[in-house]
């Protein structure tokens, strides 16, 4: 039985209440974990990078990452700290993609 319909079945407004009381065996953690990650599989489509891709794509998507990562940047609530870390790591990896060409 799922955690959540332990939960329900106990009548507990906290999940956290619900793990005082269920016991769950690394086998049986196992298996569900297997199964959500079967699901996720079916229900999501993740993109997939060709390996003869040219360094100049490379190149251009790390370009347009920057873009996106210094508009963030400029946006009132965004981290200036780590938005900063980010493109300054971007631009190495660039740089570094480039020197492979």
């Amino acid at each position: 039985m799922s955690l959540e319909g332990v939960q329900q079945l106990l009548g507990h407004r906290s999940i956290y209440m619900t793990l005082v009381y269920a016991r769950v065996a690394p086998k049986k953690l196992c298996e569900d974990y297997l199964k959500a990650l079967d699901k996720l599989e079916k229900n999501v489509l993740l993109p997939t990078l060709s390996c003869e891709s040219n360094n100049r794509m490379d190149t251009e998507v790390l370009e347009e990452l920057l873009g996106r990562l210094r508009s963030r940047a400029l946006e009132p609530s965004a981290d200036k700290k780590r938005y900063g870390v980010l493109i300054r790591r971007t631009k190495r990896l660039k740089t570094e993609l480039a020197t492979l060409q």
